[in-house]
């Protein structure tokens, strides 16, 4: 019997998706971003695992770190994942309770069951069977469980980067999105606020001569500007981006308005309506384009109609990036793909992380591979029925367990 085998024989099918349900059944909501019933948990299951766990953040912005410690203690091998969830939302929509775990079909069925409380579960389970099965590595195996990525992971990922945390660690082994896949290029994440102005006014505030200005009419004409892309973006389509690449949608850049704000009461004209913007862009092009371009269609429009006062705000801008990989890391990947009869593919993702200056830090010196968990799951995450196909979560954790047998090295020493 091979290591890895003996290691597969303390990695219990039941023990797993038990653990994923007791995540699921934990709720981590951000917003409101209320993380103290989740990081007892997850300390809880780290030190079962025999990991070394602390927890780093500013007041309220827990990052819990769990580490099996190697006997040489490098190379230092990061596997990391947010521990927050999107809202479930109207509950009354889901054919389950979001923090039921049920279990039905071979998929575990929650909030954050796919996004991302599976990969978390996944490396959490491959550290206890290396743990349980007497196997010691020279590095250090660290799990980061982090706040905030559904907000940008301010005070998650990125304050660990600001503070060094990252500075000395050699492999970085990220959630991707498809099992068995490595990134070969990321979509950009840009998020602006659109507004639009006016006096406000009681919905009665008509008279012979004049007609109040609704600000969420003034909305809807310039979010009908730019509701199709190729009538204002400047881009070109990349064969990355296409169906046969298993993305949803073709070569061009993604935008959906997602939020929005008018009046708070029936009979006031809202005096501002502002809507958020959801804006995925291509890897060739860049946030500082696409926001000229944005600005060009609402000057146009105020040309048009002169009653018109609307204005831009960047909530995020993260430029998309086509990504290097280490050859070994490549290779790897392949090894493990093959040991668990499964074939590596490449993956386009739809966001890069943070910020480019804070990815630049964050990957510098460092061998980076991503361990998905997910196949066609992901298009369950922020949604209502949210679900982790048990066999998909079950090969992660193998993965995970052969990643940590090849990356930290066994100690045959003794």
């Amino acid at each position: 019997m091979s290591i890895h085998e003996k290691v597969f024989t303390y990695l219990k099918e039941d023990a797993v998706v038990s653990c994923l349900q007791t995540l699921v059944r934990t709720p981590s909501e951000n917003p409101p971003a209320d993380y103290s019933k989740i990081v007892p948990v997850l300390k809880r299951k780290m030190e079962e695992a025999g990991l070394k766990v602390e927890v780093i953040g500013k007041p309220g912005k827990p990052n819990v770190i769990g580490t099996l410690k190697g006997t040489v203690g490098k190379p230092k091998v990061v596997y990391y994942t947010h521990l927050d969830t999107v809202p479930a939302g109207d509950r009354s929509k889901w054919t389950f309770d979001p923090f039921g775990g049920v279990v039905k079909d071979g998929k575990v069925f929650g909030r954050g069951s796919c996004d991302a409380k599976a990969p978390a579960t996944a490396f959490m389970m491959a550290a206890k069977a290396i743990h349980d099965a007497g196997i010691k590595l020279k590095g250090d195996m660290i799990i980061a469980l982090m706040c905030d990525e559904e907000t940008g992971w301010k005070d998650g990922l990125w304050y660990l980067v600001d503070e060094g945390y990252f500075d000395d660690k050699d492999v970085l082994v990220g959630a991707g999105t498809t099992a068995f896949a490595y990134s070969v290029a990321s979509r950009g994440v840009f998020w602006v606020e659109l507004a639009t102005h006016g006096p406000g006014s009681h919905t009665m505030a008509y008279s012979s001569r004049n007609k109040p200005i609704n600000t969420l009419y003034k909305m809807v004409d310039v979010l009908e500007a730019i509701r199709n892309v190729d009538d204002w973006m400047t881009y070109e389509p990349h064969p990355l981006f296409t169906p046969e690449k298993g993305n949803t949608y073709t070569g061009k850049p993604i935008m959906e308005p997602n939020v929005i704000e008018a009046s708070s009461k029936i009979n006031i004209i809202p005096e501002i309506c502002k809507v958020q913007i959801d804006m995925r862009i291509l890897p060739t092009q860049t946030c500082e384009t696409v926001l000229k371009d944005l600005k060009n269609v609402i000057e146009k429009l105020k040309e048009k109609d002169p009653e018109l006062n609307a204005d831009v705000k960047v909530i995020q801008a993260v430029n998309g990036r086509f990504h290097q990989h280490d050859p070994r890391d490549i290779e790897l990947m392949r090894k493990v793909a093959k040991t668990l009869n499964k074939e590596l593919k490449e993956e386009v993702h739809g966001a890069t992380l943070g910020t480019s200056a804070g990815q630049e830090r964050l990957e510098k010196g460092k061998r980076r591979i991503n361990l998905g968990t997910m196949t066609t799951e992901i298009l369950s995450g922020h949604s209502v029925d949210e679900h982790q196909l048990i066999s998909n979560l079950i090969l992660a954790t193998k993965a995970s367990v052969l990643f940590a047998l090849e990356l930290c090295e066994i100690d045959k020493s003794g």
